[in-house]
């Protein structure tokens, strides 16, 4: 088994204080971070399958996944940001057949491109 290479201190002190950061962030705008959690759920199977040195699908998948989350979330915002909103927004089907079926539009864009 080969060994892994460490990283320089200061990289992996940066990378602690980066994942630190976004955990607190994640607590603190918690029905925002549900809204995320489920709704990007294809951009991480899509970084699970892409293989590839790019990771192009990865990117088309994340940007029309993300693109599609982020009227949901305004909505979220607007109608007032506690859990019980994120949970009645996300348990609605119309909500995840929307934000699924774009995430569907990233492999089909890359599929086009890349052939």
């Amino acid at each position: 088994m080969a060994k892994r290479k460490k990283l320089p201190k200061a990289i992996a002190v940066r990378l602690k204080i980066i994942g630190s950061a976004l955990a607190i962030c994640a607590v603190v705008f918690l029905p925002t971070t549900i809204v995320l959690a489920i709704g990007m759920m294809p951009t991480i199977a899509a970084s699970v399958i892409d293989r590839s040195r790019g990771k192009f699908l990865t990117l088309s998948v994340g940007l029309l996944n993300a693109a599609a989350c982020l009227p949901f979330i305004l909505y979220l915002w607007h109608v007032g940001n506690s859990i019980e909103n994120a949970l009645e927004l996300m348990v609605q089907a119309r909500t995840i057949i929307i934000i699924y079926v774009i995430a569907a539009l990233g492999y089909v864009v890359d599929f086009a491109v890349t052939g």
